[in-house]
């Protein structure tokens, strides 16, 4: 389809994986994924089925994606990530910047303290898939992040701690209340 005609998505998972921390490490896979599709692309492919997806997406959802994944990955598609940042939701940035850096917690944790799958790997061992030209278990573990995180995402509200409740409202703004029992969403 061409790009005009191609439809917006209500919603987006976001996740890359890379050789490392650094400046100079590589993009090794980028996935997007939302219900209606997904796609991935791995080092030296073009990166423009992802990126396209993240244009559409009406919301990113990603997890310290503000911080490490939407930079790497616009760098490296040599584009900005201004649009990409209006319009995403990472609770990782969230907590940091309403709580500070003491509230950091991994995708995992939080995961399993609402009820969801834990990863299916780490980014340690994303690193050896790429390493040992593992490409399938490689794009794997990305794209059940992107997955994980849109599931994580589209609750109404997300435990953290056991003492708090992550009520997403928009991109970038969300509250913390204390937990009270509660059977409903706002």
């Amino acid at each position: 389809m061409p790009r005009a005609a191609r439809p917006a998505i209500d919603a987006v998972g976001f996740d890359i994986e890379t050789t490392g921390v650094g400046p100079a490490d590589i993009v090794t896979v980028a996935c997007a994924w939302s219900l209606e599709e997904q796609a991935h692309c791995f080092y030296g492919e073009d990166f423009s089925t992802v990126a396209d997806m993240l244009d559409r997406a009406k919301r990113i959802y990603t997890f310290n994606g503000i911080e490490f994944d939407l930079p790497r990955f616009a760098k490296h598609c040599g584009r900005s990530m201004r649009d990409w940042a209006a319009k995403t939701v990472d609770p990782l940035y969230m907590m940091k910047t309403t709580m500070g850096y003491g509230a950091c917690t991994k995708l995992n944790e939080l995961l399993k303290e609402n009820g969801l799958d834990p990863k299916s790997a780490s980014g340690l061992q994303a690193i050896e898939f790429w390493e040992q030209g593992d490409l399938e278990s490689l794009r794997s573990y990305c794209n059940d992040d992107a997955r994980l995180t849109y599931e994580l995402c589209t609750k109404c509200e997300i435990y953290w701690m056991k003492r708090w409740r992550i009520k997403l409202k928009e991109s970038r703004i969300m509250a913390f209340q204390p937990v009270v029992s509660t059977n409903h969403c706002y």
